[in-house]
């Protein structure tokens, strides 16, 4: 009877020893990944303009991380290592290429810079990214396209210049006019609703004279309105 109670009282102690360390580690650890971080994502798409849509799709980088979304909230498909990155959120929308951080509008057949693109959106953030955590950041997206109608009252008179806008005459001949805009669209960036411009085309009454020029530049409500 001896030998039978002492060989009870050493299971006992070993089963309280494994239940002791099995405790210790769980509360060494606040999430599945101790050694890394997860990143949570929120895009706040408030500042666009009424008229354009958030993107079906659009990208996610982090540091060299990239993984395409949709919506507004993500988990981001990488867990990271601890330590600073750049977070990146941006679309690649119809007429304009993407490189690494920079974006171009693409030439069209006649070799002028596409007039109608897609709304391109971006966002950017320094973020911080800490072990055994889940770091939750909302970003602001900034719209980087913005409509502006441009209408033109044609009127006929013999002046000299100034927009750019291309005329190809019933006679064949051709006139590029230029007109200096720069006032009128001083603050274009400031905002994201459309505007609308209008001004007086005045064409030259005469064969062969081609002269012509734009005045009377005004800003109106830009409303919905189409560009022609």
């Amino acid at each position: 009877m001896r030998n039978k109670k002492t060989r009870y009282t050493t299971i006992l102690t070993v089963a309280l020893a494994l239940s002791f360390t099995s405790c210790v580690k769980d509360e060494l650890s606040n999430t599945p990944h101790p050694d890394k971080g997860a990143v949570i994502v929120t895009t706040d798409w408030s500042a666009k303009s009424t008229e354009a849509d958030i993107p079906s799709s659009y990208m996610l980088r982090v540091g060299t991380e990239e993984q395409s979304v949709s919506g507004i909230t993500h988990t981001f498909k990488a867990l990271l290592p601890p330590g600073g990155y750049e977070l990146t959120a941006y679309n690649s929308p119809e007429h304009i290429n993407v490189s690494g951080n920079t974006a171009t509008v693409a030439m069209n057949k006649t070799g002028f810079a596409e007039p109608m693109p897609g709304y391109l959106f971006t966002a950017h953030q320094s973020i911080s990214v800490m072990a055994d955590d889940t770091l939750k950041v909302t970003v602001p997206v900034k719209q980087l396209v913005r409509l502006l109608n441009v209408e033109l009252s044609v009127t006929e008179d013999d002046y000299s210049r100034a927009l750019t806008v291309s005329i190809l005459f019933t006679n064949g001949d051709t006139k590029r006019i230029e007109s200096d805009v720069t006032s009128m669209l001083a603050r274009f960036n400031d905002q994201t609703e459309p505007i609308k411009l209008t001004g007086n085309l005045l064409l030259p009454v005469k064969a062969g004279v081609t002269d012509a020029t734009i005045t009377g530049w005004n800003e109106t409500d830009g409303g919905n309105a189409d560009a022609n």
